[in-house]
């Protein structure tokens, strides 16, 4: 509960500088024509690299090609506005495994577990809830509670707390699948491992250095001494 109330989206502190009242009204506040434009900057915005430390910073404000795109095909509403963007699919591409979770449940590839009674036969066992009938259930409450940010006139990225904590878990169970259904195969199972190290490490990485150069951190603003000694001492070129 990010704001000590699990009914409370944090959207009402919105209407605390600007009287948005007028806004919801109209409907231009919350809008199914923000939805492709959010999914887009959510999802696919690049990160920008650059040769100092923290290396990595977010997309402020619109990106060209973003809004190029969505003003071609008419996509881009007139009060829509970015703040700062990062695409998951950079910050967090562990949560492609969620995919591979879906796709497995969606296959019938994950087994049915039984609780059996002690000393009982197999057949009086009553069937668990499975790890993939209980992440397509974390998967669809993830996206419940990414609604109100992909239809709402902002996209800021931090945001996505509201969905990417469940969508993580959804990951896991997805990551443990797919280690799990490589381990019979030598090969696959150490070409599996080592894509989750890869995938795993570099995500942590980049959203560490992300969490000091995003446009909501005050890293830089209540550390400035050590910030320049951290560019100092890091390689850069």
């Amino acid at each position: 509960m990010r704001f000590g109330n699990p009914f409370n989206t944090g959207f009402v502190y919105q209407f605390v500088e600007f009287d948005k009242r007028a806004e919801l009204a109209r409907g231009t506040l919350f809008s199914l024509r923000y939805l492709i434009p959010n999914a887009l900057y959510y999802l696919l915005a690049p990160i920008r690299v650059f040769s100092r430390f923290p290396y990595v910073r977010p997309v402020y404000y619109q990106h060209p090609l973003f809004e190029r795109i969505l003003a071609n095909f008419d996509l881009l509403p007139s009060k829509y506005r970015v703040e700062d963007a990062v695409g998951l699919i950079f910050a967090a591409p562990t949560l492609l495994y969620g995919l591979v979770l879906a796709r497995k449940w969606l296959m019938g590839e994950i087994p049915v577990r039984f609780q059996h009674d002690e000393g009982g036969p197999d057949s009086a066992g009553i069937p668990m809830v499975s790890e993939g009938t209980l992440g397509i259930l974390m998967m669809f409450a993830g996206m419940a509670a990414a609604v109100p940010d992909v239809l709402y006139q902002w996209s800021v990225t931090r945001y996505q707390l509201d969905f990417v904590p469940l969508l993580t878990l959804v990951a896991i169970l997805g990551l443990w699948r797919s280690y799990s259904d490589t381990r019979p195969f030598p090969i696959g199972s150490r070409l599996a491992k080592a894509t989750i190290l890869l995938i795993v490490t570099m995500g942590t990485l980049v959203s560490l250095l992300l969490a000091v150069s995003g446009a909501g951190s005050n890293f830089d603003d209540l550390n400035p001494e050590l910030l320049s000694r951290l560019i100092e001492l890091l390689p850069h070129w």
